[in-house]
């Protein structure tokens, strides 16, 4: 990257990429005298909440060097340089950089200024804690705490013990599940690179330090994922389940000591649901337990599992990989409990009316779902879908979150991005304070909103059909509604719902280019 001086012609800065040492000092050169002669000055980047030096902030990436240099016009040595990476500035000029994409508060807390490069893999909500204590997972920049709802964040990622090469400046974490009636309590998988051994640990202190659990795990740990917390259970002797090479684990103990309870060799998810058992799934079948989940309990589960890969896994084989991704059961009050619907990668969503031993209706036909879950206090059927995972991938095709006010059929779906750069949802949930949906889309991190109901304000009223009055709204939730009425009472089956611009409550961003 070559700097120019506006006020001084013969004054020139060289940032070279390619020509480094082990450190960071041969990065910056200056010339006064039009290139004639050069000395080299120590460079440093100063990367805020990333914490990621020169290699990884400004320097190599997957698609090579792209950049847009911009000079203060009344300041020609204050300079702003957005890159593949994440956005800088230098008043230096050049020869140190700081953050420009977020605001600290302190030396520990950081906030998003939305300018967001950043893949999260789970977000959890504890309501312990009046739905203010948030966990998040993500690629690259490993586990994440907010203690304020989402608006700030901290870093909670171990040490080199379990970061390994990252050195606590980062990792993968994609699993992570709090305690709903403890909120000091967390469970999460920790790693540096997915390529070396994962983790899991625990932490009795909001994730400030954490325990290894090892006991009953298998030693070589490919994969650690799906942590899921029996919410049932005995507090202080949890039942916690977890996904690891494949095959299921549980145990009865808060995670001292686990037993494998099945195994189907290329599990990728595991699920409890309040009333409908404990669901298991990979590539190559479901399966439930009505017994907890205990050895011996599992039973396979009727569903048309033609051209799923079995073997193969979703994030390994993510352009490939065809089979189950998530399920989700209705637990609310209602004709629907005990309903429940499975999201397969390749397919589409499937629903189950009994209980979940049979899947037989695909009510959501889309090749790229990636999660589903059904808001408790509603019976809303939310289904994420997107094209990209980490890194490209983007396809016009691609959804976003859809949602129905019953998920009965492959009718009265519709799309709800309001707030989104890309169409694309991984993952989804809600919490009953307020109604608050949260979703993580790649690139722009996570994201809430609450949902509200349209006021009946501004309507004009149609010709009657079977007992109902067609109403237009207009322009409410930026489009029209079309509802049915009878009376003053709205008619259940064509409600619709106004949605809430989403909002970025996501401060990290990847320390690795996501190329959208």
């Amino acid at each position: 990257v070559i700097l120019m001086d506006a006020s001084n012609k013969n004054h020139i800065r060289l940032i070279d990429f390619n020509i480094r040492s082990d450190t960071p000092n041969t990065l910056f050169w200056e010339t006064f005298d039009s290139g004639k002669t050069w000395t080299k000055k120590s460079n440093s980047v100063v990367g805020g909440w990333s914490q990621s030096d020169e290699d990884w902030g400004m320097g190599y990436s997957f698609q090579g060097m792209q950049q847009t240099i911009g000079y203060n016009l009344d300041n020609p040595n204050f300079i702003l340089w957005a890159n593949t990476q994440f956005v800088y500035a230098s008043s230096t000029p050049g020869q140190m950089w700081y953050d420009v994409v977020s605001d600290a508060y302190g030396s520990e807390r950081f906030s998003s200024r939305k300018i967001d490069n950043v893949v999260p893999a789970i977000v959890d909500v504890n309501n312990a804690d009046s739905f203010n204590l948030i966990y998040a997972g993500y690629f690259d920049l490993g586990i994440w705490r907010s203690r304020d709802g989402g608006s700030t964040w901290k870093s909670l990622n171990p040490g080199t013990k379990w970061s390994h090469n990252w050195g606590g400046k980062g990792g993968n974490t994609l699993s992570v599940v709090s305690d709903p009636k403890r909120a000091n309590v967390v469970w999460a998988q920790v790693a540096g690179d997915l390529t070396d051994p994962l983790h899991l640990v625990r932490s009795y202190d909001y994730g400030e330090t954490w325990t290894e659990l090892t006991n009953g795990l298998p030693s070589n740990k490919r994969h650690i994922e799906s942590i899921e917390l029996a919410l049932d259970s005995t507090i202080g002797n949890r039942w916690l389940y977890v996904v690891a090479n494949g095959d299921v684990y549980l145990s009865e103990n808060d995670g001292n000591s686990w037993k494998n309870v099945l195994t189907c060799g290329d599990c990728v998810g595991v699920r409890y649901t309040k009333n409908t058992g404990v669901f298991a799934f990979g590539p190559s079948n479901v399966w439930r337990s009505w017994q907890g989940g205990k050895s011996g309990t599992w039973n396979t589960v009727q569903i048309d599992n033609t051209g799923w890969t079995q073997g193969q896994h979703w994030l390994d084989n993510q352009w490939t990989y065809v089979g189950p991704v998530d399920i989700a059961a209705n637990n609310s009050p209602g004709n629907n409990n005990g309903f429940v619907w499975i999201a397969v990668k390749g397919k589409g969503v499937y629903l189950s009316l009994t209980y979940g031993s049979s899947f037989q209706k695909m009510v959501y036909n889309h090749p790229d779902v990636r999660s589903v879950h059904v808001d408790s206090t509603k019976g809303q059927v939310l289904v994420g879908i997107s094209s990209a995972l980490m890194a490209g991938g983007y396809d016009s095709a691609s959804m976003g979150l859809v949602t129905s006010e019953q998920g009965l059929s492959s009718n009265g779906w519709e799309t709800s991005n309001n707030g989104l750069a890309w169409p694309f949802v991984t993952f989804v949930i809600t919490t009953p304070e307020k109604g608050t949906q949260w979703i993580i889309s790649p690139g722009q991190g996570i994201m809430k909103r609450r949902s509200v109901i349209c006021r009946d304000k501004n309507i004009r009223y149609g010709k009657r059909k079977r007992n109902c009055r067609f109403i237009k709204r207009k322009k409410l939730c930026d489009r029209q509604w079309r509802r049915k009425s009878v009376g003053k009472y709205w008619c259940p089956k064509s409600c619709g719902r106004c949605q809430n611009k989403l909002k970025r409550e996501s401060m990290v961003r990847r320390n690795r280019t996501v190329d959208l």
